[in-house]
Parts: structure tokens; sequence; C-alpha cells
């Protein structure tokens, strides 16, 4: 990815958040955006469950229905290094014992995931995953945006966001949800 890239990725988020939609529809917003400039196939956000003991969907670009409709996502079976803040690059889904679907996985025709650890006020709450098609390794400047991209997402949006995130995750943030 060349800087210009990443100058456009941050350029439509800070459009996103800026707008007056919806959490959700701000998120695949982001998602349509790094999807379009890394090329990646798809980026889905999930945040951990009330009781952290799943991840729960949030928003997505580049996956069918049937895919995020495949089951629940068991936080400790589905690539839990990211959970503990940890950026985590599986190669091959099909094969990867950190992968809970690998035959869904291999049916929306991912092979390489790229999952990077959301976090609000130092706690983890929940992961973006970067989909590809291809075995994918993703360059130093690459990595450094997303991760930079991953740290703004749960608290860029002054009230809506940040709410909707810290409210999925009550017990991680330490604060009731309302």
């Amino acid at each position: 990815m060349e800087c210009i890239s990443c100058v456009r990725i941050f350029e439509e988020v800070g459009d996103a958040f800026n707008s007056t939609l919806e959490t959700e529809e701000k998120l695949e917003k982001v998602a349509r955006a790094i999807v379009k400039h890394l090329g990646i196939k798809a980026c889905h956000f999930r945040v951990l469950s009330r009781d952290q003991r799943r991840l729960e969907h949030v928003a997505s670009f580049g996956l069918s229905k049937k895919f995020l409709d495949k089951g629940p996502v068991d936080a400790e079976k589905s690539v839990a290094e990211a959970l503990k803040g940890h950026v985590v690059m599986v190669e091959d889904c099909a094969k990867d014992p950190r992968i809970q679907f690998p035959k869904e996985h291999l049916d929306e025709g991912i092979v390489s995931l790229l999952t990077v650890p959301l976090s609000a006020r130092g706690n983890v709450i929940g992961v973006m995953r970067l989909s590809s098609e291809e075995r994918r390794e993703f360059s130093e400047q690459e990595l450094t945006a997303i991760k930079t991209l991953a740290s703004v997402q749960p608290t860029r949006s002054p009230t809506r966001c940040s709410t909707t995130f810290s409210a999925r995750s009550t017990r991680r943030c330490g604060r009731r949800s309302i």
C-alpha cells in the first residue's frame, strides 16, 4: 500500500465518523474503505458479548449473510490471542486450528485472515478482521495503518460509537450500559 492509500483510508474513515449515520452504518463505511484501499475481500467488526464468551457482529463489508449467520463465534476458540491485545495473522484458514469455522471460511473464499484487537480505555473489547481470498502478507506500513485504524474505531465517534462498543462490552470497560 502506498502512502496515498493510507491517507485516503483515513480521509474516508474521518468522513464516516463525521457523518450523521448510525454507528453500524459508519463502521460499514469504514469497512468498505479498508477493503477498497487494501485490496482485500472483506472487513468485519465484532465486539465481545456482555458475558465475554462470544464475539458479536457489529458491521462488515464483503461477507455474505450466510457466512455472517454461520453460528455463534466463541471468543476463546476464535483467534483468542487477539483478545489479549495481539495482532494475529492466519495464513490458511482451512488448516489453522485457531479458526472456529474452517469450512465456512473456505466456502466463503477466505484464505487468510488478519485479526486486530479493538481497545477502549486500555481494554480489548472486540476485533477487526481483514479477510483475503489469497495468502496475504501485510507490509509494515499496512500493519501500522491497520493498527492505527483499529485503535481509533471504538473511540472516534464521540458518543454513539463509543457508547455502542462500550455497551456491548460493559465488563471490559467497567461501565454499565445505558
